[in-house]
């Protein structure tokens, strides 16, 4: 379609990318090569590219075979020629599926990056019909190039279908990183083209019509309900780009919840009843430390209302000391009756269900418990040892995950947190005091007070006179200190939010900042790494780089423009982590437990 335009070229892999280089060099080289085709197509010089018989195709791979045969790849390698006349400025289009998504954290900051994406169980068909290396569950260069270990989890996975969606679910999470106003559906670019592609390039000259085949016809023999079944898991993500996925896939796939590797289960508002010694009780759901006055036990306790709300089970918080829901720092909408961790062991039955955090047990809650054992992993510091003992283990990001799975060899699916705007003040960031800063402090305090003196003598090395500026004393933000709605009060207040905490299992507080427009800076504490993108919603770093905080400090001080931009970014980010998406995944995570 691209190519039938004036004034735009577009290219299919052509780039010879070595997967020997690291992920930086690669990219340098992408942004070279880039120049480099923009000069030769002015210059009117034949362009490297992949091509089938001098022609850049709508496939590469054969139709599909009546024999079962797997589909060859036609594709071949080789210069053309496009012999229409170009401006200085003309669209330079260039597809590398691969590649580019392996790297787009880093590319996503130099060059416009859209992704076109198609129903994933169409796409999980055509995988298992071509002669590629996808149809065995690995794609090479996107795993040279990708972040988070992604090669070895799908080393650790010996079911190809089960690497595929693995595949899948890194490409969808790193796409919904890119921003949704980067997304091209493969169905809407075949119903309407020109709008489809309006960010990309103009389309002035109309486009054949086409139409989107039927996966059903198109891949006859292929075991659909099979792979609709592995797509269970990862339902909750993929809806966030084909809401309608359910509806799209109706003989396939539940209309309301679904259950990961059993049955669906059609009446969702009926509480299933247990297999238990005793059937004729409903099960339970007891969460461990809810009324703990901690983002993680408060995400504990949002598990508890979702099977409360939603399954109609009764839940109950399991006291660790002596807290009440009234002296904690956040608001409870649901009351859980309490009961205490010494009578837990005593009332649990086969049937019920604990939840649990890690931070609570080495091993012996899991081992002494009789019951259905849950447990969010939302970190990675706050255990000395994992407790194995529970039935299943859930991350609330991608680098717990890669933790559990490189220390305990643990597959564990992800459940990010939410957050919840509703009482969030929205003052427009030029509104708030100029330069005006918070130095938010989370952990061991006596570390975080030794890291802000070093901040502040490495901003005095570099600008002593913007340093004699910040109002040290008076910009301290310590975790805990105030109850959410008037921390999120006193956040909104300023413009800058510094986060000093080094290790977050996922960092709520920075992405709170981010929703109410603050520039968020500092360390990203390694579990931020899951939304914190340096240079498009945030200046964050790995810890302990304070020169380089310090840097993106005075940067963003003599640079309010700047600042103001990345901040303009946040609520995107934070919008994509909803109650909503957290409810889907915590109701399906439940209802597979309850099946147990």
């Amino acid at each position: 379609m691209m190519n039938h335009q004036p004034n735009v070229i577009a290219l299919a892999e052509p780039f010879g990318l070595s997967r020997e280089w690291d992920r930086k060099h690669a990219v340098e080289q992408i942004i070279g090569l880039m120049r480099e085709y923009r000069a030769t197509a002015l210059a009117r010089g034949a362009l490297i590219t992949k091509h089938v018989d001098g022609k850049i195709p709508e496939n590469w791979v054969e139709p599909p075979q009546d024999s079962g045969r797997l589909r060859r790849v036609l594709e071949q390698r080789g210069p053309l020629t496009f012999n229409k006349p170009l401006s200085d400025d003309f669209a330079l289009v260039v597809k590398h599926p691969a590649e580019f998504t392996a790297l787009a954290d880093l590319l996503m900051t130099r060059v416009p990056l859209f992704a076109i994406i198609r129903d994933p169980l169409a796409v999980m068909a055509a995988w298992q019909t071509v002669d590629m290396p996808v149809q065995r569950g690995r794609m090479p260069m996107l795993e040279s190039f990708a972040p988070d270990n992604l090669k070895a989890r799908l080393d650790s996975i010996d079911d190809p279908l089960d690497r595929q969606v693995e595949l899948l679910a890194f490409q969808m999470r790193t796409y919904l990183s890119l921003g949704m106003d980067r997304i091209i559906r493969y169905e809407d670019l075949v119903a309407d083209p020109q709008k489809a592609l309006a960010q990309v390039c103009a389309l002035p000259v109309p486009v054949p019509e086409h139409s989107a085949y039927d996966p059903l016809e198109r891949y006859k023999g292929v075991d659909f309900p099979r792979l609709a079944a592995r797509l269970l898991p990862i339902l909750p993500l993929i809806e966030e780009f084909y809401p309608d996925f359910r509806q799209r896939w109706p003989a396939l796939l539940p209309s309301k919840t679904a259950v990961a590797g059993s049955s669906v289960i059609d009446e969702p508002s009926r509480v299933p009843r247990s297999a238990g010694p005793e059937p004729g009780d409903d099960p339970r759901v007891f969460v461990m430390g809810a009324y703990i006055a901690a983002g993680g036990t408060h995400m504990a306790y949002e598990i508890g209302r979702v099977a409360k709300q939603r399954l109609g089970l009764s839940c109950y918080a399991v006291t660790w000391e002596n807290e009440t829901a009234g002296n904690s720092v956040f608001d409870y909408p649901d009351h859980f009756e309490c009961v205490t961790r010494e009578e837990l062991a005593t009332i649990l039955r086969p049937q019920d269900i604990f939840i649990c955090n890690p931070s609570f047990s080495d091993g012996l809650v899991g081992l002494s418990h009789h019951c259905r054992k849950l447990m969010y992993v939302q970190g990675f510091s706050s255990f000395r040892t994992l407790d194995l003992w529970f039935d299943r283990h859930i991350a609330v990001g991608g680098f717990t995950r890669d933790f559990l799975a490189n220390v305990y060899g643990l597959e564990a699916p992800i459940i990010n947190p939410f957050i919840t705007t509703d009482h969030m003040p929205q003052e427009p960031w030029w509104s708030r005091p100029a330069n005006s800063i918070w130095f938010y402090l989370k952990g061991d305090g006596q570390t975080q007070l030794a890291l802000l003196k070093r901040l502040r003598q490495e901003i005095s090395n570099i600008d002593p006179l913007a340093a004699a500026g910040i109002d040290w004393d008076g910009s301290m933000l310590w975790s805990g200190e105030y109850k959410q709605r008037a921390l999120f009060a006193k956040i909104a207040e300023r413009r800058h939010l510094i986060t000093l905490s080094v290790c977050e299992g996922f960092g709520l507080v920075p992405l709170e900042a981010m929703a109410m427009s603050l520039t968020v800076l500092g360390f990203d504490g390694f579990g931020g790494r899951e939304y914190m993108r340096r240079g498009v919603n945030c200046l964050v770093r790995s810890s302990p780089d304070l020169t380089g905080v310090a840097q993106d400090v005075l940067d963003c001080l003599k640079d309010p423009d700047s600042a103001a931009a990345l901040a303009a970014n946040g609520p995107a980010t934070a919008a994509l982590y909803s109650r909503a998406r957290f409810e889907e995944g915590w109701e399906m995570e439940l209802q597979a437990m309850l099946q147990r």
